[in-house]
């Protein structure tokens, strides 16, 4: 029997993308760690092939078309590789689930109700008296 491998997915408002198509690189990364530094890889990046054919064509189409043929994740904040993994994974899922995001419905332009227009045209007959007021031609002299 051949060993089949399980298949782990990201989920991301209901769609799947499986985790094999994230491509990591760890390299040595600048910042805080000291001579940690030095030696160890802790700098972490993803790199997701939205091309890829095991990938739903119509998700991929839409990843497509807000990044391209390829999404890069970098993240050397934290002193561990782990936690680099980590924080570079959750960067990801954010920009995907923003990506995926339904638009908002455009509100339907309505009419101003007749009483609405009624009270905004009385509203302007009062600015206008009220600034008729202040010309010259009402201007009583004793």
């Amino acid at each position: 029997m051949a060993n089949k491998q399980k298949q782990d997915y990201l989920y991301i408002n209901e769609n799947k993308i499986p985790t094999h198509l994230i491509k990591w690189t760890f390299s040595r990364s600048p910042g805080p760690g000291g001579q940690n530094v030095n030696t160890s890889n802790t700098k972490a990046q993803a790199n997701l092939k939205l091309d890829d054919p095991s990938l739903d064509p119509k998700l991929a189409q839409q990843l497509q078309n807000k990044f391209g043929s390829e999404i890069r994740v970098v993240s050397s904040a934290q002193r561990s590789q782990l936690a680099n993994r980590r924080a570079a994974m959750s960067i990801l899922t954010k920009r995907l689930s923003k990506a995926l995001q339904q638009p908002n419905s455009k509100r339907i332009p309505t009419k101003p109700t007749k009483n609405s227009s009624k009270r905004r045209l009385e509203s302007k007959a009062h600015r206008r008296m009220i600034k008729s007021f202040r010309s010259n031609k009402f201007n009583i002299e004793d």
